[in-house]
């Protein structure tokens, strides 16, 4: 197989790519979710003095405005979504403890002090109730949104797209440029952004946000 780069994109291409887009469906998205990424067979990339600039050019334009940018948005959600679960991680046990304490504390004064001040203290009967039901509500928050583990889908796929990145950085300083090295690392990004793709597609399905 040899490839070439072509320095203009024809608009029927366009077109056509648009009216494919136009007709998904629920089936095509079925099949999608269950479609394999086929490894690239090649057998070398045949480049002349001209095509060989033009391919540099566009890995590094693929490295800038393709790659980078998908680490920056990994890297965004990872730390939102981390940040949301260092914060609650812990919420659910300290309300419901809470709870426990304050009833607790609630009965013992009640022994212990006089009828009047028991009365006054009633509140935290119903700050000792609300609490356990905050802490349900979290718990099932966190649940519901898979909090842990999305943070850990982000960080791990910007951890994998940071290593190609350096890779095709690393590769495109060599004296002597390994192109079919470049082209591969550039296929396993799109193979891994593929995937996430489908991962987050059956989510939805099992979610029924697609219907």
């Amino acid at each position: 197989m040899t490839l070439s780069l072509n320095n203009e994109i024809p608009l029927k291409k366009l077109k056509q790519t648009i009216d494919e887009i136009d007709q998904i469906d629920q089936n095509t998205i079925d099949e999608f979710v269950k479609d394999e990424f086929d490894f690239w067979e090649y057998d070398r990339i045949i480049l002349n003095q001209f095509e060989r600039k033009n391919f540099l050019d566009l890995i590094t334009y693929y490295r800038d405005r393709r790659i980078k940018s998908q680490i920056d948005y990994f890297e965004k959600r990872a730390t939102s979504r981390e940040k949301i679960d260092r914060y609650t991680k812990y919420l659910p046990k300290i309300t419901n403890f809470s709870g426990v304490f304050l009833l607790s504390l609630y009965f013992i004064l009640g022994i212990f002090s006089y009828e009047d001040i028991s009365k006054k203290l009633s509140f935290l009967v119903v700050i000792a109730a609300i609490l356990p039901v905050l802490g349900s509500s979290i718990k099932s928050y966190r649940t519901t949104n898979e909090i842990s583990r999305i943070a850990s889908i982000y960080r791990t796929r910007q951890n994998k797209l940071s290593t190609i990145y350096n890779n095709l950085l690393y590769g495109l300083k060599q004296e002597n440029i390994d192109i079919n090295k470049e082209f591969e690392l550039m296929y396993e990004c799109e193979r891994i952004l593929k995937e996430e793709h489908q991962e987050w597609l059956r989510l939805m399905i099992q979610s029924e946000w697609i219907t």
